[in-house]
């Protein structure tokens, strides 16, 4: 392979590296001798203009000689900015087999979702070196957007950071975002909102670009903290485009957040108590009462009594304090809003918990049980059987430790047993955190059960095109855009489910202009399954079975448990 790419490089053809370097990084055996065609590659590529793929450049250079690594690292220095200068520096420190490991990267296109190669991230991980880089990257990061609006650094709109930078950065949270490091979420909290608004009343930020790199980072591996750290940036930007985009970018992160059960439910205690309630004294008697129920709420209490509004004192003498608790109490109604939501995304991947880590961490938790014990909860009471209790109304069973435990869903049951349940919810007054009890479901008809392997369900309407492809991206599918050019007739949008094991397509197709609006007609929606790696047509009665067990949980009424 090598000695072919040096023909195509003699020729003065294109080269692309990575296939070659893929396949050493692959090799189970020795390697072979490889660095006079290594070093004649690096010599042709080096004065063809700036290296596309600078990881896989790095990895052959680095099979020639030290002389050549270092030629092809002092090319990669040029205008790259200090953060990427020193990522030079840690991939020219690998060894060659790492090197040859870490070009995976290069590969990656971080711009599309769904994500991309979690083993090419996983395998970057694995690098001590690259790992401790990773972590110095976003600290440098943290440390210059905090300069930024110390005034320590000159501010220049969207000039905070280089281009290679921004790359580097975003690959460096995926790094992190994979392995969860318990250090990332207070960087994450410097960068993405203070890298969302300018210094000053500006209503510019210092860079977009790293801005969205890390919310696309977070797309690929979503933990709590990062949504909470851009719905901060959200919430603070000034940018009149910023706000639309980063809920574009949170439709794709939080259902995936859904499908990383390992961090997704995860919440910090905060110094709450058992009961969800907080509270802080001040030096003159006042004391600050943080309580969660369906939402946070600050209320301020003097000598025992409640008070009405915040003392004049607290306002005068403790007007940090007082900032501190207001930030908290927005912080833990976007966490549970966050755990909502990914409580809800469960539903596609069929969540299943054990009962004494959901009794501990979900149900007693002082945050998360306000969320929790609003809902209806299965528990595993032997193969097949469950059991269904709103912890919020009655008790909870006294099952084994590593009893199963899901969300209840109206598809599983029969009809009376959900008409049962939302009669119980009304009469109890509760609001649920989403549609349970009340959710919509769609059985089979009879033209579907004739169709088998596809639905028309939705098929023959003329809709929006902008608007429905808006949707697409704030609901996590993918498609490509529709128009009057070439191949921008038709198109699919899909969305994976189940952990990765069903895909849903639903084609669509691009008809004309209508008082100047894109207009698209509707088509047929389809499933397939993913058997032993390969995506297969699935007919709608398996995808339906999926939801189905073999007794159905309406068996199990309210009345009776």
């Amino acid at each position: 392979m090598f000695d072919a790419l040096v023909v195509r490089a003699e020729a003065g053809e294109a080269v692309d590296l990575l296939p070659a370097v893929t396949a050493l990084a692959r090799c189970t055996g020795a390697w072979p001798e490889l660095s006079a065609p290594a070093r004649a590659l690096t010599g042709h590529l080096l004065p063809r203009g700036n290296p596309e793929h600078p990881y896989a450049l790095l990895a052959v250079a680095g099979l020639a000689d030290a002389t050549t690594l270092r030629s092809a690292a002092d090319r990669l220095r040029r205008d790259r900015g200090p953060i990427s200068l020193d990522e030079i520096d840690a991939v020219v420190a690998l060894t060659s087999a790492e090197r040859a490991l870490l070009a995976g990267i290069d590969q990656v296109d971080t711009y599309q979702p769904p994500p991309s190669g979690p083993d090419i991230w996983r395998d970057a991980a694995g690098i001590p070196a690259y790992a401790a880089f990773a972590r110095r990257a976003l600290e440098t990061a943290a440390d210059r957007i905090d300069a930024l609006h110390g005034g320590e650094l000159p501010y220049r709109s969207d000039k905070a950071f280089t281009p290679r930078e921004v790359e580097v950065l975003g690959q460096a949270a995926r790094v992190a975002l994979l392995c969860d490091e318990p250090w990332l979420p207070e960087l994450l909290d410097r960068i993405v909102p203070g890298v969302a608004v300018a210094p000053g009343t500006a209503k510019t930020v210092p860079s977009q670009a790293l801005l969205y790199e890390p919310v696309r980072a977070a797309r690929d591996f979503p933990t709590p903290e990062a949504v909470t750290a851009i719905r901060a940036a959200r919430s603070r930007t000034r940018h009149a485009g910023v706000p639309g985009r980063l809920d574009k970018l949170l439709g794709q992160v939080e259902p995936a957040l859904a499908e990383r059960t390992e961090v997704a439910l995860w919440l910090s205690r905060a110094g709450f108590d058992d009961d969800g309630v907080l509270r802080r004294e001040t030096a003159d008697g006042c004391t600050a009462v943080v309580t969660v129920t369906e939402r946070a709420e600050l209320t301020w209490e003097k000598d025992g009594r409640p008070l009405k509004t915040v003392p004049a004192s607290v306002r005068r003498d403790h007007a940090g304090l007082l900032k501190e608790l207001r930030d908290l109490v927005k912080r833990v109604d976007i966490q549970l809003g966050t755990l909502a939501r990914a409580l809800e995304g469960g539903f596609t991947v069929d969540a299943v918990h054990p009962y004494g880590w959901w009794r501990t961490e979900l149900a007693g938790h002082p945050l998360a049980r306000s969320v929790v014990r609003r809902l209806i909860w299965e528990f595993g009471t032997a193969p097949g059987a469950w059991r269904a209790v709103l912890p919020a109304i009655e008790d909870l069973p006294d099952a084994p430790e590593d009893a199963p435990v899901r969300l209840w869903h109206p598809i599983r049951s029969a009809a009376g047993a959900v008409r049962a349940w939302r009669d119980r919810l009304v009469d109890a007054e509760l609001r649920q955190p989403f549609k349970q009890a009340f959710r919509e479901i769609y059985r089979l008809t009879p033209a579907e059960e004739e169709t088998r392997d596809h639905s028309l369900r939705y098929a023959a309407h003329l809709v929006d095109y902008h608007r429905m492809f808006a949707l697409f991206r704030a609901r996590g599918w993918t498609s490509r855009r529709l128009g009057p050019w070439g191949d921008g007739d038709g198109a699919a949008a899909v969305r994976t489910l189940g952990a990765g094991e069903w895909r849903a397509a639903f084609l669509h197709d691009y008809v004309s202009w209508a008082d100047g609006d894109a207009v698209a007609s509707t088509d047929r929606v389809t499933f397939e399954h993913r058997t032993d790696g390969t995506w297969r047509d699935a007919p709608l009665a398996e995808r339906c079975r999926r939801w189905s067990s073999a007794r159905p949980c309406g068996t199990w009424t309210p009345s009776s448990g």
